[in-house]
């Protein structure tokens, strides 16, 4: 899983157009390569962290990492899903509904 970010050095891809609206077919490789390393890191920090009272402070993380991957790969970096308001408004909505679904779930085991 560590070489996906270096992926893009390979000779094949050098000169290839881009796809999703990056420059090159190596920029592409590289940013969402990145992406997705970081993604699954923290989800596999969340499958470890089982009992813990923090694994469901890591869902911040995984949403949006998994958000801006699918902003990355839909192209739909120039929209209003991708403006700053609409992301910060995104994650605190779900980092609330995590909230309370934590709190609600805690009164009731007690």
């Amino acid at each position: 899983m560590s070489f996906l970010p270096y992926l893009h050095d390979f000779e094949i891809f050098k000169g290839m157009e881009g796809f999703s609206g990056f420059s090159s077919l190596r920029v592409g490789i590289w940013v969402v390569s990145l992406f997705i390393v970081g993604l699954t890191g923290w989800i596999f920090a969340f499958l470890n962290a089982r009992g813990k009272s923090y694994r469901l402070a890591m869902f911040a993380p995984i949403f949006m990492l998994f958000f801006q991957l699918n902003i990355y790969l839909w192209d739909a970096r120039n929209t209003t899903t991708n403006e700053f308001t609409t992301k910060v408004l995104y994650n605190l909505g779900f980092a609330l509904v995590l909230i309370a679904y934590y709190f609600i779930n805690k009164s009731r085991n007690k």
